[in-house]
């Protein structure tokens, strides 16, 4: 809606305010009267809960943070140990091949 200084305009559109709150039964109980203190009341709520879900955000994104920096540790420990078995698993076929061509029985 736009501002306008007609008055018939502005009396109408309030009207059709005060109608549209009367259909909300919600809504029937309160008058609204804006007034530069509960106007300020207003902004001085919305700072506080701004504020409040910055720091909930903050508290999340720095879990999500340690989350992910372990994550990224841990994969790279599982890389280091899956090089290690597989160089395990080399030697170990190495030296199954060295015992079979030399005769070796170890229990196998």
């Amino acid at each position: 809606m736009h501002h306008t200084s007609n008055p018939a305009a502005s009396t109408r559109s309030s009207s059709l305010f005060r109608e549209g709150i009367h259909s909300h039964p919600y809504l029937t109980a309160a008058i609204l009267q804006v007034t530069p203190a509960s106007y300020l009341e207003l902004l001085t709520t919305f700072i506080k809960l701004l504020a409040e879900k910055r720091k909930d955000i903050g508290v999340s994104r720095q879990r999500l943070e340690a989350g992910l920096t372990k994550l990224l540790t841990t994969a790279a420990q599982v890389e280091v140990m899956q090089v290690k078995h597989h160089l395990h698993h080399i030697e170990c076929c190495v030296f199954q091949c060295a015992c079979a061509s030399s005769g070796c029985t170890m229990g196998w």
